[in-house]
């Protein structure tokens, strides 16, 4: 009796490790048909919503329309954030650059709507000065189930 629980323990043993054995390790695979997005979570300071918009609404949406930028915002009903914004990147490889080629591009299209650096750089502080905390995510979406 004693050696047919061994048996059966043994075999059990071996059938319930078999299927670890039998697996391949696993390869690099790419993602493949993704968009990859900036998430930025944005909290204003009290009472500076309205700065921070205006300055969106007025001129960094003109620079996105200009360049072709499809980006996405939505306002946060619950949890400490109050706007979450997804800006398109070309992939993760986005945040090795200190300035990535697309932000120097959005900068001298804004420069350029504002009528120099100087006035670029007072609306982007008057924005910046309306923000509390920001934090900056890495996301991606499936573009085969895309609805747009």
């Amino acid at each position: 009796m004693r050696r047919m629980i061994v048996a059966v323990t043994a075999i059990a043993v071996l059938l319930v490790a078999m299927p670890l054995v039998a697996q391949e390790l696993p390869t690099a695979e790419k993602r493949e048909n993704v968009q990859y997005y900036e998430a930025m979570f944005v909290k204003f300071k009290p009472g500076m919503a309205d700065q921070a918009w205006d300055a969106i609404y007025e001129h960094f949406i003109n620079v996105d329309k200009k360049l072709g930028r499809k980006v996405r915002a939505y306002d946060i009903q619950t949890g400490g954030w109050d706007t979450i914004v997804f800006f398109p990147i070309d992939g993760p490889d986005y945040f090795s650059w200190s300035t990535s080629p697309a932000d120097e591009e959005w900068f001298a299209a804004l420069a350029e709507q504002e009528g120099g650096a100087e006035k670029a750089w007072e609306v982007f502080n008057r924005y910046l000065a309306a923000v509390a905390d920001s934090k900056t995510e890495l996301a991606h979406r499936h573009l085969e189930i895309d609805q747009d």
